[in-house]
């Protein structure tokens, strides 16, 4: 089933654990091998040089020793001990090179075929590179020397060759660039990759891989030839204003002027994923599978295939990673934190199965715990870009960004398995032995169990805004208001009743059907043998709702959650003192909500462990910690805890301090610039120095504005061709009103600035 949480607002989880830190009493020690204390500079050495071989990453510190990330079964990652002063680098398959600042090369990793033999008397070397079996160098007089295996005549270069000034080594053949702009290559032509187009010149950088190659031209456009298996030689149309290219194992880079970046080609470990706002860029490389990106401010961001750590922050390359860390209380004033990774171990999500529960990362990665009897707990390897998730009886569901859907656990009734060629989705939900998905335009797609017809769409059924997966039904709520419902009828839950008016959330239970009204009121209807359609009399304000198999849930605008129906293991037995939640979900003999400070609260039966959050499911902490006067420029902060943190004075520009929980955090004076806000709890803007609009997305959450001087806020979020939109704001999330309406869409993002004053705040945009 899916989480339960009003369309608009955002879930936010953070829980704490014990990290390897220790801080004495003045908030001052060390943290994961970093010393912590105030004016302290953790702060990314920018590299000199930064190179990607088959499935390790190596990089030239500022004092030109090396550091090498990935795979090492041949010690290609192994640097030599006392290596200094080296001047380039370059990664092949299973061996490395480096050309020093004496002309000299040294080598490390597999010598299989002599790859590692440098020529005798080989000096004056300015640049290396590296293939699959062979090595290159380039000399200061333009010449080359090549060594290795020769199977396809890589080491065999043109006797026409001119005056070199870049060389570069695919898997299997060689291309060198010359001094007039031409390109020549030898050696691996079954693919074309040795087929320099005809009439190509004006070139001022060349790049290989495995078997296509990429040529970028003085004019900023770039050229590519050879194998197109996965679109890797397929240049986006338009792409101009390069100035660097790389080539992967079957994907291409580019690097722009502005500083972005564009990939293409393979995708199968999301290496032409671009990470969203990457910027300020000003060199890139790229391996089998993965790329990593040199940013202007010398920290490095890599993305695609980690299986073997290429991907790793680099020691006195990569700023500090902090993330997950307990630093309550830590005495940073003054810091120098440009680049600091805190953040990226909040929870966003939790969904919760009949024996299981699952958790979404703020980075978009999927955690699990709970009975795993049939792999619903056994997150595929390497699952990344998640945007939902949802939980069956037996397995799980995710939604990935790119509108593509993943199934592990139990298969009976091919629940797991998407359709052929499902994409297109922008909402989940698993119920009992089936899946029903949301795809963009309002149609419904439904697999797995069909035995009462629960899996058999409506044929005419269009307009739809959500999607209800029970036990054998199925709820679709409409764009007008009403509900479609489908599949088994025993106890009367697919008849939907006569005069519910307008309603805003429709759920569906293992037999009965539960719907929220405009007017914040809960109507019920189904088996009732266990109480779960007796709404309590005058529950009204509520803002979200949940069908559990026997019993059901509501969120209220105060932050309240009411359970009524089935209570064997104590289901409905809301904890104590339960307040201010903002989500909520639950299935079978257990639920759970997530409150707005971050914590996850679960009750019900804990017979497998479903109930018991795992300790290190978590964020940094760094509640009360004093960042005053701080830098904290490009630093992410994503998800971390900061209440009550003294961020007086700090410098956040660019930060990242989305779904981050800063209630009661001191702002005053912090420079917000750029600054990511997105998601944030209690951000008091009172005093802070805001030199652009804040900006919030509100398509997935309502954004409180904070008490003080809001300034303006910019709104983002994205509409559908034809569709008509309106923002409200509310005061108490029950009264709402248009403070814009007739907002067309036109299938992109929508942008409004509002001129706020010192009020507080509810926003949403809603489609009408």
């Amino acid at each position: 089933m899916r989480n339960k949480s009003l369309i608009t607002l955002s879930a936010l989880v953070m829980l704490q654990y014990n990290s390897p830190a220790q801080l004495g009493p003045d908030g001052t020690g060390t943290v994961n091998g970093y010393s912590i204390g105030p004016n302290v500079n953790l702060k990314a050495s920018s590299p000199q040089f930064l190179a990607a071989g088959y499935y390790h990453t190596l990089a030239i510190r500022k004092d030109g020793s090396i550091v090498a990330k990935g795979w090492n079964d041949y010690n290609q990652s192994t640097v030599p001990k006392n290596l200094e002063k080296a001047a380039s680098v370059s990664g092949g398959y299973y061996h490395s090179l480096a050309s020093m600042e004496d002309g000299s090369v040294v080598t490390w990793g597999r010598n299989n075929y002599g790859q590692r033999d440098v020529p005798e008397g080989l000096g004056s070397v300015v640049s290396v590179s590296a293939g699959h079996g062979h090595s290159m160098a380039l000399k200061e007089d333009g010449t080359i020397v090549l060594w290795g295996r020769n199977n396809y005549g890589q080491i065999s270069p043109p006797e026409a060759l001119l005056e070199v000034i870049q060389l570069v080594a695919g898997r299997e053949h060689s291309i060198a660039l010359q001094k007039d702009g031409t390109v020549m290559a030898w050696g691996r032509n079954d693919s074309n990759q040795s087929n320099v187009p005809e009439g190509l010149g004006g070139v001022t950088q060349i790049a290989a891989a495995y078997f296509h190659s990429l040529a970028l031209k003085g004019d900023g456009t770039v050229v590519a030839w050879g194998s197109n298996k996965y679109g890797e030689a397929d240049v986006p149309e338009g792409l101009n204003d390069v100035v660097a290219i790389s080539a992967g194992g079957f994907h291409s880079v580019a690097l722009k002027e502005d500083g972005t970046v564009v990939a293409w080609g393979r995708n199968i470990y999301g290496q032409t994923d671009v990470p969203a706002g990457l910027s300020n860029v000003t060199g890139i490389v790229s391996g089998t599978g993965h790329n990593a990106a040199l940013k202007e401010n010398g920290t490095i961001v890599t993305w695609g295939s980690n299986d073997y750590g290429q991907g790793d922050p680099m020691p006195g390359i990569s700023p500090a990673n902090l993330r997950g860390a307990e630093l309550t209380g830590a005495n940073l004033s003054g810091s120098e934190l440009t680049g600091v990774d805190f953040g990226n171990g909040t929870v966003t999500s939790l969904n919760i199965g009949d024996y299981h529960t699952l958790a979404l990362k703020a980075e978009g990665t999927v955690r699990a715990w709970g009975s795993n009897a049939l792999g619903q707990c056994n997150v595929p390897e390497g699952l990344t870009n998640v945007t939902a998730i949802s939980a069956g009886d037996f397995h799980s569901v995710a939604l990935l960004a790119n509108g593509t859907i993943v199934g592990w656990g139990s298969n009976e009734y091919g629940q797991t398995l998407s359709p052929t060629g499902l994409n297109n989705v922008i909402a989940i939900d698993a119920g009992h032995q089936r899946n029903v998905v949301l795809r963009q335009g309002g149609t419904v797609v439904a697999w797995g169990r069909n035995i009462y017809g629960e899996g058999s769409v409506p044929a005419a059924l269009r307009d739809v805004i959500s999607v209800s997966a029970g036990g054998y039904h199925t709820v679709a709520l409409r764009e007008n208001g009403s509900i479609v419902a489908w599949g088994s009828n025993d106890y009367g839950q697919s008849l939907v009743p006569l005069g519910l008016g307008k309603l805003i959330s429709a759920e569906a239970g293992y037999e009965h059907t539960v719907v929220l009204k405009e007017n914040g009121t809960v109507v019920a209807w189904g088996n009732n043998l266990q109480g779960q359609c007796n709404v309590p009399a005058g529950l009204s304000n509520v803002i979200a709702i949940q069908a559990a198999d026997f019993y059901s849930m509501a969120l209220k605008s105060d932050g309240t959650v009411v359970c009524w129906g089935g209570n064997l293991y104590g289901e409905t037995d809301v904890p104590a003192g339960l307040s201010d939640a903002i989500s909520i979900s639950g299935m079978y003999y257990h639920s759970g909500a997530i409150k707005s400070d971050g914590t996850i609260i679960l009750w019900g039966t804990d017979l497998d462990g479903q109930v018991s959050v795992p300790e290190n499911l978590t964020s940094t902490s760094l509640s009360r910690a004093n960042l005053s006067n701080a830098n904290l420029t490009d630093a992410n902060m994503a998800g971390a805890n900061l209440t009550s943190a003294n961020l007086s004075g700090a410098n956040l520009t660019n930060a990242n301090l989305s779904g981050a929980n800063l209630t009661g955090a001191n702002l005053s004076g912090a420079l917000i610039s750029g600054t990511n806000l997105i998601g944030a709890i209690g951000a008091d803007l009172t005093g802070a120095i805001l030199d652009k609009p804040v900006e919030f997305t509100i398509s997935t959450s309502i954004v409180r504005l904070p008490s003080g001087k809001a300034n303006k806020i910019k709104i983002v979020f994205s509409t559908e061709t034809s569709k008509t939109y309106a923002i409200q704001s509310s005061p108490d999330l029950s009264a709402w009103r248009s403070i814009e309406s007739n907002i067309q869409g036109n299938g992109q993002k929508v942008e409004r600035s509002f001129d706020l004053g010192d009020s507080k705040y509810f926003l949403r945009a809603i489609k009408r």
